[in-house]
């Protein structure tokens, strides 16, 4: 089975996923590490949906879902590469797979269905199947209960109203960094999005290594970045990033941004700094995850990002879910175990490599896209 990993190859703008094998690493705690919260009984990992024959199935191996299209309760459900979650007020999932070129809607009891989009993939608007995406990544929900979607392959900002009506929301479609209205204006490989309380949408533009803006009332503009790799600090164009990748907006207007090996606080005047995560080395793929406070913890390779209504974020570190406090202490969650796909307690319990993180506002009930198993996993915390 080929592996395609969006993180090992900076330059690409369009991937079509498939299916891939499990990347494991040890992890250690850093001097003065909190205490990883396996040993709190009360963070549980459950398989709620994906691992069903799907429509091919084409994957045998116990450790890894079914890839495939089929709908259905829990289990019997098949997925392609989810790669993004969002939670609605009414505990709705919504899952983004780049793999189908589609988004499902799975029920908090875990039933699936279709929701948008269809597995032949393009660019046309319309409602439910008859509107279309390419490798989509991010997706986030606002009040209102409409989806906006990093349509990856298209270079586009895609809008879904919760009656599943597709809009192009920003994005002409080419290439590019230009800044302006939504129709003119242009992306390069966006991979997420994140919604403030004024309708502001906030993009991470990872071809562009930018972080984009676009306000309510429809003018695109760079918060931060140079569009040359690096992790520089600094404000507006003197700050750069290595890997944008995933990113959530907290009360204050604070963007936090997934970025390879860290995450970046970007304050709503475009100050860029560094909440966790360091660039000892940052031409090794993959490190040793350490908990610690600022500087002193590290990440696999950081990817999916949510927040809680207490500041708290949560990022998927390529096989395990971190926890970032407001000040910047990392702990291990969950994450750790052996095999891809097991269930159980905190670190016990074990993940194939995660993109999507979505968590309700109380910090208590969580879902991941476990991309490369295929499956959506659940996270509760008492």
């Amino acid at each position: 089975m080929k592996i395609f990993h969006f993180k090992k190859n900076l330059s690409v703008a369009l991937l079509v996923f498939s299916v891939g094998c499990v990347v494991t690493s040890c992890k250690k705690s850093g001097e003065g590490a909190a205490k990883p919260m396996d040993m709190d009984p009360t963070v549980v990992v459950t398989t709620i949906a994906g691992g069903g024959m799907g429509s091919p199935g084409t994957t045998t191996s116990p450790v890894y879902g079914q890839i495939g299209t089929a709908n259905g309760p829990g289990t019997a459900a098949a997925f392609n590469a989810p790669a993004g979650v969002a939670i609605d007020a009414a505990g709705n999932v919504y899952i983004a797979e780049a793999g189908n070129h589609d988004i499902r809607k799975m029920t908090p009891d875990g039933m699936v269905s279709s929701f948008v989009g269809n597995t032949t993939g393009g660019f046309a608007n319309g409602t439910g199947g008859a509107a279309s995406f390419s490798s989509m990544q991010g997706i986030a929900i606002d009040a209102a209960g409409n989806l906006y979607v990093a349509d990856s392959g298209n270079q586009a900002i895609r809008k879904v109203t919760p009656g599943g009506v597709v809009t192009r929301f920003a994005g002409t479609g080419t290439m590019g960094a230009a800044n302006g209205p939504v129709a003119s204006a242009t992306f390069n490989a966006p991979t997420g999005v994140a919604i403030d309380a004024a309708g502001n949408v906030y993009v991470a533009d990872f071809g562009n290594k930018m972080i984009r803006k676009i306000t309510a009332d429809g003018i695109v503009s760079t918060l931060a970045g140079s569009g040359t790799v690096g992790y520089d600090n600094g404000t507006g164009a003197t700050a750069t990033f290595t890997s944008p990748d995933r990113l959530v907006v907290d009360a204050a207007g604070n963007v936090y941004v997934s970025d390879f090996k860290m995450v970046r606080k970007i304050t709503p005047d475009g100050m860029a700094s560094t909440l966790a995560g360091n660039n000892v080395d940052p031409s090794v793929a993959y490190s040793q995850p350490v908990d610690g406070k600022g500087s002193a913890a590290s990440f696999i390779v950081a990817d999916g990002i949510s927040i809680d209504a207490s500041g708290n974020l949560y990022v998927g570190d390529e096989n395990l879910v971190r926890m970032v406090t407001p000040d910047g202490v990392v702990t291990t969650l969950a994450g750790g175990g052996n095999g891809a796909t097991t269930d159980g307690i905190g670190t016990k319990a074990s993940f194939g490599i995660l993109r999507g993180v979505s968590v309700n506002t109380s910090g208590k009930l969580m879902y991941v896209a476990d991309y490369f198993t295929s499956l959506i996993r659940k996270i509760t915390i008492n």
